[in-house]
């Protein structure tokens, strides 16, 4: 079968293009389609909401849904929603062995910035496996975290690349099973949530008494930054990270934790470090001095709590140092003068 000059409506999608169908068993596939929107998240919607009805089997998707057709050919979509998120002007060129099907490449307008990438998905054996290999340029994070989660926790223009991997069964295996790599550089931003700049002045209030210093993350606070870039590793749907920098004019900072995508949960600890001078002797006092602050709980909404411990003795360093240098040169004399025949 041959269509030229093709135009149709499925759903709230227009499609024109022409499409070449070469038999019909496991047909061979050429085609150029043009679509003026799509909403994926509409489907997998009403594909829950058949499930939970009853009306649907809930089932795992088989091998056998990407074997049905091999050959390919261009689509280009004007909007693309996918998983809450939008991408405009998507281009890619689809071709299917009848075991695996591949995306490349993927273009698109995202966010503020551009995407491209491959992915692609592998049905040769019992279950499907997809695999991405993603990479972001110039993208606002702010916006994008707000469709992605409903809150942003992170501000700026941002770089990522994604490398992932999963199997795409159901929803549920799609993050127990995800691993892979990602690494982001975000230019002129802040982290929500968190005033570190204020916690540190409540830090030095605290340190003669012992005293806990904690809360709970607020969108009204932020912490601003000039960089920030981070990597992590991703292994059964959590992501390890021990590598992430942090530079603004008044601060420094480092952070190491995890990030469970399965549970939602978070345990990070930043130890940001004063360089520059705030004008508060409060906080000037802490200058050069890291402070752990440890957020856990809930991925998006965290608690934190500093380390008032670990604060106290970075804080004395410099008075500790000198006590046991005066100490080991009080010892060192001492054995000299044993040495030269005195008391």
């Amino acid at each position: 079968a041959t269509m030229q000059q093709m135009k149709a409506t499925l759903d709230d999608s227009n499609i024109e293009g022409r499409m070449t169908i070469d038999g019909f068993e496991k047909p061979k596939l050429s085609f150029d389609l043009a679509i003026d929107r799509l909403n994926l998240d509409d489907y997998a919607d009403n594909q829950s909401s058949a499930a939970a009805s009853g009306q649907g089997t809930g089932s795992d998707v088989s091998v056998n849904e990407f074997r049905r057709f091999t050959g390919g050919g261009d689509i280009r979509i004007g909007s693309l929603v996918l998983s809450g998120l939008t991408a405009t002007d998507v281009s890619t060129t689809i071709s299917s062995s009848g075991n695996d099907i591949r995306f490349y490449p993927v273009l698109a307008n995202f966010y503020g910035g551009t995407h491209e990438g491959e992915v692609r998905i592998d049905a040769s054996g019992a279950k499907p496996v997809l695999t991405a290999d993603l990479g972001l340029s110039g993208v606002q994070a702010q916006p994008l975290l707000e469709d992605l989660t409903g809150e942003a926790r992170l501000q700026g223009q941002a770089d990522v690349f994604l490398q992932i991997q999963s199997d795409i069964s159901n929803s549920q295996t799609t993050l127990q099973s995800l691993s892979g790599e990602i690494g982001m550089a975000v230019f002129d931003g802040a982290i929500v949530g968190i005033d570190v700049s204020k916690t540190l002045g409540l830090v030095q209030s605290a340190l003669g008494k012992q005293a806990d210093v904690s809360g709970e993350s607020s969108a009204v606070e932020k912490t601003e930054f000039a960089e920030l870039s981070m990597s992590g590793v991703i292994r059964d749907g959590i992501m390890n990270s021990d590598d992430l920098i942090m530079q603004s004019p008044l601060l420094r900072a480092s952070g190491k934790g995890s990030f469970n995508l399965v549970n939602e949960t978070i345990d990070y600890t930043l130890e940001p470090t004063l360089v520059g001078d705030t004008g508060v002797s409060q906080l000037d006092e802490l200058s050069g001095v890291a402070i752990p602050i440890r957020f856990s709980g809930n991925l998006y909404e965290p608690d934190y709590k500093v380390d008032v411990a670990a604060a106290i003795m970075a804080s004395q360093k410099d008075r500790i140092d000198q006590k046991k240098n005066e100490l080991f040169e009080k010892l060192l004399g001492g054995k000299k003068k044993d040495e030269d025949g005195g008391d």
